[in-house]
């Protein structure tokens, strides 16, 4: 018994033979993780605004254009078929279509055809699938560009990091995107490792790569391509070898991506004109390269500065891995310069002409991270989610700097600045620990069992808390290892904390409004309208039937729609009772994307 235990801490914290982690047992312990972190809230965490909510309904709405008998469909909500996404009565083209398509196939398949039972984690399945793809495909290749063990390593990093955490559960395409980019990198290794050793590169791996390009294209535009081009550019400049790129067939890839991506652009074309369908991905795509949209701008540095949080626990070691893999994954001459900025400039470029390819893992890692990360600094429009294709080089870089600095191969892992760095790092451990147990103490206050749960998790919180406290002598004598493996399960409980008692126990207002509405519409036909509260929560709560109202448009829209249920602060209800409505409730809350709080009623002019 003692023996098998000791066996089970050594597989959690990385020791023993490294052949272990190759094997397809790793693969299923891996599998086993993600479930653990990705499963728990997947149903309990209510609709987010505003991205996810939209992409629900649009999935939704595709969905019922299939599944619903003809006498049920409205045209207005259902011309788009499975061609053109819709949320309500508009277009949704600015995103492709593969997250609307696998979204309406997941509920499909859960609810067997009838959208009436649909529920949001239905449209959050593909998202969840994604996340384990991403996972399993880092895994793969950290295996087979460094030590097994830092593909393990790496692998769990990014299954519990909080960005790939929190939009694991969102029902978006952001995790397709990174599932594709991944398996198109795996399959990018393959080609170039392949071809620089002479050997021939099998069709699967090159099939693999210009599918996965295929279907990031479907997933999210341009994205997956430009990190494939970009990392192959990278390699060239890197390597200074260029006849290799002849081995990925550019030619066959361009006949794969027209044939999967030209007949939905043609069916598309079909119905809202090239000229339309054009301007919109024009706006999209180069609209945000050079201004800010909807207010989401960045310096440069944004995205770095976030990594510390959203790439948490992994990021203990991450300065010192990215200096180590440059070290090695570039060579450069030493070169006695002068002291002279002039001289100093002339001894860079000298070294930089004579630049020789090292280690080919971390050199590929580098070529994946570096160009595309420059380009997402420097583009206007910023979100925190936009790296995330990029975060699996991060992961492996990272594992493979702390299994050389658990080996003593890294001085500087020992000075004073990175023993800095590993307070810091349990700091802002505490803070997201905090963080979640302050959302977790706020649910109590909604009882029974989330209350349980609650206080549950404020717990196991704060003993991850001290548990990352204890770490630090750990980390100061080189037991990095462990160091990390206490991270993992810190930030398995911050997970945890944060889907299942965190966010669902403050983000409940369009859920208390749904209950409401349905108080005064059992039936769920009755038409209505909101004044002030559009969200897009709201819209999917009422199966796309929400009219967005503006104040002096209340009496128009109670003309003419007699039997309609209207949502209005609470400072309009007390005149509209007084004018012939009926009062069936109403809802207090905090609106996170107005960051206000909010307390609306629910009235109609038929009881």
């Amino acid at each position: 018994m003692h023996a098998r235990l000791g066996s089970i801490r050594d597989r959690f914290c990385f020791r023993g033979g490294a052949a272990w982690w190759r094997n397809p047992a790793a693969g299923g312990l891996l599998l086993l993780w993600c479930l653990v972190i990705y499963l728990p809230g997947l149903s309990a965490l209510p609709v987010i605004d505003r991205d996810e909510a939209r992409f629900a309904q649009a999935s939704r709405q595709m969905f019922e254009s299939v599944a619903l008998p003809s006498d049920q469909r409205v045209e207005a909500l259902h011309r788009g078929g499975l061609v053109v996404p819709m949320i309500g009565e508009r277009d949704r083209l600015n995103k492709p279509p593969l997250v609307y398509w696998l979204q309406a196939g997941s509920a499909a398949i859960w609810t067997r055809g009838d959208p009436a039972r649909d529920a949001i984690w239905m449209y959050r399945v593909p998202s969840v699938l994604g996340a384990m793809v991403a996972v399993l495909a880092t895994w793969w290749l950290g295996v087979r560009v460094f030590d097994p063990r830092a593909g393990a390593l790496g692998a769990a990093m990014l299954a519990v990091a909080p960005m790939v955490v929190w939009d694991s559960r969102q029902a978006r395409a952001d995790q397709l995107l990174l599932a594709c980019t991944t398996v198109a990198m795996a399959a990018l290794w393959v080609v170039w490792r392949r071809s620089s050793r002479g050997e021939r590169v099998p069709m699967l791996a090159l099939g693999t790569l210009w599918v996965a390009i295929g279907l990031g294209v479907l997933a999210k535009g341009p994205i997956a391509p430009m990190v494939v081009v970009l990392a192959v550019v990278a390699i060239g400049v890197l390597t200074r070898s260029w006849a290799w790129i002849a081995r990925l067939r550019p030619l066959m890839g361009l006949v794969i991506l027209g044939a999967m991506v030209l007949p939905w652009v043609l069916a598309v074309a079909a119905q809202v004109g090239f000229g339309n369908y054009f301007e919109i991905v024009f706006d999209e795509v180069l609209g945000r390269s050079a201004a800010p949209k909807e207010g989401h701008w960045g310096p440069p540095g944004y995205h770095f500065v976030l990594l510390m949080a959203l790439f948490w626990p992994g990021v203990i070691v991450t300065g010192l891995g990215l200096v180590r893999a440059v070290r090695r994954g570039v060579r450069t001459p030493r070169v006695a310069g002068g002291l002279g900025v002039v001289s100093r400039l002339r001894g860079v470029w000298y070294r930089w002409r004579r630049r020789l390819a090292g280690r080919k893992g971390e050199l590929f890692c580098l070529a994946w991270l570096v160009p595309s990360w420059v380009v997402f600094e420097l583009v206007s429009t910023k979100l925190p989610h936009y790296t995330m294709p990029l975060y699996p080089a991060v992961a492996l870089l990272t594992a493979r700097g702390l299994l050389a600095a658990q080996a003593g191969s890294i001085a500087s892992a020992f000075g004073k600045p990175a023993r800095l760095g590993y307070r810091l790092w349990v700091v802002l451990g505490w803070v997201l620990l905090g963080m979640a147990a302050v959302g977790a103490i706020w649910s109590v206050r909604l009882g029974g069992l989330q209350a349980l749960a609650g206080v549950a998790a404020a717990a196991a919180c704060a003993g991850a808390a001290y548990a990352l406290w204890r770490t630090i002598d750990d980390a100061d004598d080189g037991r990095f290892v462990r160091t990390q493996g206490v991270g993992l399960l810190a930030g398995l409980i911050f997970a945890v904390t944060v889907t299942v008692a965190g966010v669902p126990g403050v983000v409940r207002l369009t859920d208390r409004l749904e209950g409401v509405i349905t108080q005064a519409d059992p039936a769920g036909v009755r038409p209505v309208a909101s004044v002030q509260y559009h969200e897009d929560s709201l819209v999917f709560a009422t199966r796309g039937r929400l009219v967005r109202l503006n104040e002096p448009d209340v009496a128009q829209w109670r003309r003419a729609h007699r039997d309609g249920v209207l949502i209005v602060p609470e400072r309009l209800a007390p005149a509209l009772v007084a004018d012939g409505m009926t009062r069936f409730g109403g809802a207090t809350g905090f609106n996170y994307s107005r960051g206000r709080r909010e307390s609306l009623a629910v009235l109609t002019d038929r009881p």
